[in-house]
């Protein structure tokens, strides 16, 4: 009803350590809390996130036609680990241009630097989240980089929500992001009318 068209694209991830009853899991879980950790992650992930990303948003762009999407109104989005694999590709391969980014409890990594031009941005993240400061930080410094580099972003921190609200069955906070976004993207101009 809003003239969005959505793709759901594969990307490769950190591999996740084995483990007796999913302790490879718990270790995981259990290091996302620790930016140092969280760091090493994003640093030895960018370049194939990056690439993956660019990869996706080319062939989005080259099938344009054949799909009914005007190419110079494609965007990238990602959740989380997506939201890595967006920014990176945004970052790190300029010749994307997306019309737009948006992360939603990204992770970003330390001296993250817009391109230019800078696409306009969207974030979103819960302050309860279990990532904790990984998350509450990656947003808050990718909101600075695009704010510094004369970029136009919107950021809502909202109060619940936890980790992997994505669309959600029932929580406000958790449903809100969802209008939100439709609210900036109209407002960016890019709600077909």
């Amino acid at each position: 009803e809003l003239g969005i068209a959505c793709f759901v694209l594969h990307y490769r991830l950190e591999p996740t350590p084995a483990g007796y009853d999913g302790a490879g899991w718990s270790a995981t879980l259990a290091s996302l809390n620790d930016p140092a950790y969280m760091d090493a992650v994003a640093s030895r992930t960018r370049s194939r996130g990056a690439d993956d990303g660019a990869a996706a948003f080319t062939l989005v762009r080259e099938h344009a036609g054949e799909w009914g999407i005007d190419p110079e109104r494609i965007g990238i989005m990602g959740f989380s680990a997506g939201g890595h694999t967006a920014l990176a590709a945004t970052c790190d391969h300029p010749e994307v241009a997306p019309a737009f980014v948006a992360g939603i409890y990204p992770v970003a990594w330390e001296g993250i630097t817009p391109p230019q031009p800078v696409p306009p941005l969207f974030l979103a993240w819960a302050t309860d989240d279990g990532i904790g400061r990984s998350i509450i930080d990656s947003s808050l410094a990718t909101y600075r980089a695009w704010w510094a580099a004369g970029g136009q972003v919107e950021a809502h921190a909202y109060a619940t929500g936890g980790h992997g609200f994505g669309v959600p069955p029932e929580a406000a906070d958790q449903e809100r992001w969802v209008q939100d976004f439709v609210t900036w993207f109209d407002g960016i101009g890019l709600v077909a009318r």
